[in-house]
């Protein structure tokens, strides 16, 4: 009987075993309120009308799915469509737990509408919240809606998972909404946790989830590998800074991470909209990466393999998967769910509010856009400013030519921003331009002056400002400017405002209103760029021998002038030496005559 019992437990660990040798993680990230299949034309240009995408789809594939897994996601929930935005993420919340969700991290989008919305939708999740790094404000305590970690039993595995949020929520999101908490650095609460998960835990491995991306440069990218450039960036600093370490000219995200908490088994992450379609193993730590693009047109799978003899992890294979809908189908119940909400939101956001003449697109050169354009001047102009200034970060989709709806223009600006009215000198505008033009790229769209780029010198790009009358802006000038409430309370690329804005008064004007009042005067006609100016090099270095070559022509004619008018002071004085001779009169001798002998 006890051999027969020995058997019968050998037979059930040898199952375990074979039954855990694969559990598929599957992952999404930046749905943005994505909810529903949509054309592929924005991802695979040559096949556009294809649908993709959805949590329907999701769903669907899911269904499909043989092996034991995991759904998780990096945050950037909502913000993004009507039916995020009229919901308050809510929707996404509901159609989360239906899927089975087991854990999220909280993207700064979540932090747009405010920080007791973010716990709303935690207590509605029926997954945690996760972030190890966001605490209480002079504390070591985290808040009560969020966990650290959780470990999640699988066919008879341990799978510790952690999330981390980007340290960038506190200006990328309105600083407001995150008033008393804590964002801390990722790299280093990274490796805290994992060290407290491998002792207190044991898991067979560990997950991070992040709201960091691996590099910026690739942001809406879908590729198949970092290039070598982001090492060979490193190891060049490295030559020039021998005194410091590697990592720290890696891109701040999820490569710093890995190099910090090298236990980690598999990192998932978000934010910069990037998508890696076989995932990425880092050359150094081995650590295995994916990134899942954003919309919910796709999903990324990474198969965690184990031994089915020693029970270890093995190997990790990340692949980016598309979710087309003729591949996987719809679910019926998720497309119920859809129904619903469009019927709640369609007459709103189906209403035409409005007609464009032309594409408002972004700049392809990373410059001002059309639609920044547009939206700056209607900043300045309903407020009667000098100049007006929208972050581009903030414009979240374009425009093409047509007719523009009002669910168009939550998707353009999906902020309840108001417009803020402030001063400004000079030297302020000039700071603030300064530290929004990162990577060659504009980070602020502007109205009523005209920016030109210099040529970078030891790094560092100058710029000159000119106002809408073409005049040179010095220091000292002072404007009437007009930006948004974000902007206003410093969010990323606003330190200028917040801390050099003098008569700072907020209009309570929502500009998503202003767009529709302007629209519905007419139509919009085409508009331009040209406000911010690159100067190259050979054209800076011609202007600055012009202006060289006029200083010393200057120089010259100043010296012939001083010279001519020293010869002539010299030629006025001598004709008046010689005046002054001719009135003197002669003194005449008269020679006595000669005495008589």
């Amino acid at each position: 009987m006890k051999k027969i019992s020995i058997l019968i437990t050998l037979l059930f660990v040898s199952a375990q075993f074979a039954a855990a040798k694969t559990i598929n993680i599957f992952h999404t990230s930046d749905v943005h309120g994505s909810y529903f299949a949509r054309p592929a034309k924005n991802v695979y240009g040559d096949n556009p009308d294809r649908m993709m995408g959805g949590f329907a789809t999701l769903k669907a594939m899911l269904k499909k799915e043989k092996t034991p897994y995991i759904m998780l996601d990096s945050g950037d929930m909502f913000q993004g469509t009507p039916e995020g935005i009229f919901t308050r993420g809510e929707a996404s919340i509901d159609y989360m737990n239906k899927i089975g969700y087991s854990a999220v991290v909280p993207g700064n989008h979540e932090f747009d509408y405010g920080q007791l919305l973010v716990v709303g939708l935690a207590k509605r999740a029926k997954f945690p919240f996760l972030a190890a790094n966001i605490y209480i404000e002079g504390t070591d305590e985290r808040p009560d809606w969020v966990k650290p970690y959780i470990i999640i039993k699988k066919a008879g595995k341990r799978i510790a998972v952690f999330g981390l949020a980007g340290k960038h929520t506190k200006t990328h999101s309105n600083p407001k909404n995150t008033f008393g908490l804590d964002f801390r650095d990722e790299a280093a609460e990274a490796k805290k946790i994992v060290e407290e998960i491998k002792t207190k835990e044991k898991p067979d491995a560990i997950i991070c989830i992040a709201h960091l991306g691996s590099d910026e440069h690739f942001s809406r990218s879908i590729i198949d590998e970092l290039p070598d450039y982001v090492t060979d960036h490193c190891r060049s600093c490295r030559r020039l800074f021998p005194d410091r370490e590697f990592e720290e000219f890696l891109p701040r995200g999820i490569l710093h991470v890995a190099r910090a908490a090298r236990d980690i088994d598999l990192i998932l992450g978000g934010d910069y909209h990037t998508g890696l379609t076989q995932g990425v193993k880092d050359d150094v730590t081995g650590i295995s990466i994916g990134e899942s693009y954003t919309n919910l047109m796709f999903a990324t799978r990474a198969e965690l393999n184990f031994n089915d003899k020693t029970g270890k992890l093995e190997s990790v294979n990340v692949k980016l998967v598309p979710l087309w809908t003729d591949v996987y189908g719809q679910d019926k119940g998720i497309l119920k769910m859809d129904a619903k909400l469009k019927s709640k939101i369609d007459e709103t956001m189906l209403q035409k509010v409005g007609y464009t003449e032309g594409d408002l697109s972004f700049s392809s050169e990373k410059l001002d856009s059309k639609i920044g354009n547009w939206i700056c001047d209607l900043t300045k102009d309903a407020v009667g400013a000098q100049m007006g200034f929208q972050n581009t970060g903030g414009i979240r989709v374009d425009l093409p030519k047509g007719d523009i709806t009002m669910g168009d223009l939550y998707r353009v600006m999906p902020f309840d921003n108001t417009i803020v009215t402030m001063k400004m000198t000079g030297k302020s505008l000039k700071r603030m331009i300064a530290e929004s033009y990162e990577d060659e790229s504009v980070g602020m769209q502007i109205s009523g002056l005209k920016v030109e780029i210099l040529p970078a010198r030891n790094g560092k790009h100058d710029f000159r400002l000119f106002d809408s009358s073409g005049k040179l802006i010095g220091d000292t000038d002072e404007y009437t400017i007009a930006t948004n409430n974000y902007l206003a309370d410093g969010g990323n690329y606003g330190a200028a405002f917040k801390e050099e804005g003098t008569d700072v008064k907020d209009s309570q004007i929502v500009f998503r209103d202003v767009m529709r009042e302007s629209l519905a005067k007419g139509s919009l006609p085409e508009q331009h760029t040209g406000r911010y100016v690159r100067i190259s090099a050979e054209q800076y270095e011609a202007e600055l021998a012009a202006a060289a070559e006029a200083e010393a022509e200057a120089k010259a004619a100043e010296e012939e002038a001083k010279a001519a008018e020293a010869a002539a002071k010299k030629a006025e004085e001598a004709k008046k030496k010689a005046g002054k001779s001719a009135r003197k009169p002669v003194k005449k001798t008269v020679k006595a005559p000669a005495r008589k002998k």
